[in-house]
């Protein structure tokens, strides 16, 4: 289970809680779709010295009839478990079936309808299901999206719910890199901001930034 632990100082857990700031996570994708956008997957605003960010792989993928602009919120019409390689397909009610071969290691979702559907995977977050990309799907069309073991994080005091369509950075982040390892270990301190030691697995992200090329990569 990939995990990262985030170290703090009491004095910055308690000025993060009575500040009002929440920590949002964003989880990274592989496609090959345009107009791809990430989402907020997970969403807290409970801090302890040492606390952990950490989730199973298990994968699904879902539909929604939102649009796919700057804090609108994505909300799953249906929804459904899938492993990676397996292959989705969406009827003509929007009904959401598990069958079939798909692009290894991702999950391939096909439109069956003429109907046009926002369209990603989802990932277990806090025990359900939440989006971690939203994605036109056309009718007739076949979506593949592959999940990449690499989150950011970023502590703010902007309100942001799980699902929300976000393009940039709205406070000081932290882009982290899982793959080939399934622990990471980093600090936070309200004014000094996020410390990893320097190591190649992580990278500061400045406010304002664009977070697609961050949690979206173009190319499988």
């Amino acid at each position: 289970m990939p995990i990262v632990t985030i170290m703090m100082s009491a004095s910055t857990v308690q000025d993060l809680m009575q500040a009002g700031f929440g920590l949002s996570v964003f989880k990274a994708v592989q496609t090959t779709v345009n107009g791809a956008a990430p989402v907020v997957w997970m969403q807290t605003n409970q801090f302890l010295e040492t606390m952990q960010v950490s989730w199973p792989d298990q994968y699904g993928a879902y539909i929604s009839d939102s649009q796919i602009i700057p804090n609108a919120m994505i909300e799953a019409a249906s929804q459904v478990a899938a492993s990676l390689g397996e292959m989705v397909s969406v009827d003509g009610s929007g009904n959401l079936s598990v069958g079939g071969q798909g692009q290894p290691g991702a999950i391939s979702i096909f439109n069956q309808a003429t109907s046009q559907w926002t369209a990603g995977i989802c990932e277990v977050a806090n025990g359900q299901f939440a989006p971690t990309v939203a994605m036109p799907l056309h009718g007739n069309f076949l979506d593949v999206v592959a999940p990449v073991e690499k989150v950011m994080l970023m502590f703010s005091t902007t309100p942001v719910n799980p699902g929300t369509v976000i393009f940039q950075s709205f406070a000081s982040g932290l882009f982290v890199d899982l793959t080939g390892g399934s622990d990471r270990q980093v600090t936070f301190d309200i004014n000094q901001g996020w410390n990893w030691g320097g190591a190649p697995w992580a990278q500061s992200v400045p406010p304002n930034s664009d977070l697609v090329p961050f949690l979206v990569a173009q190319s499988f």
